[in-house]
């Protein structure tokens, strides 16, 4: 058997899929935060330091 590529989700589905990933982010960026796991640079030093 071939590996799955699409899956099907009603729209209340993929709405709420959405919101569950969005609060993810939200409270592993506040953790990140608490814990000064972040960096405040300019859009320049940030473009050099991922080399773009």
């Amino acid at each position: 058997m071939g590996k799955k590529k699409f899956t099907v989700l009603t729209v209340d589905e993929y709405e709420k899929l959405k919101d569950l990933e969005l609060e993810k982010t939200i409270r592993d960026a506040e953790v990140d935060y608490k814990h000064k796991r972040y960096r405040a640079e300019s859009t320049d030093e940030h473009f050099k330091r991922l080399k773009i």
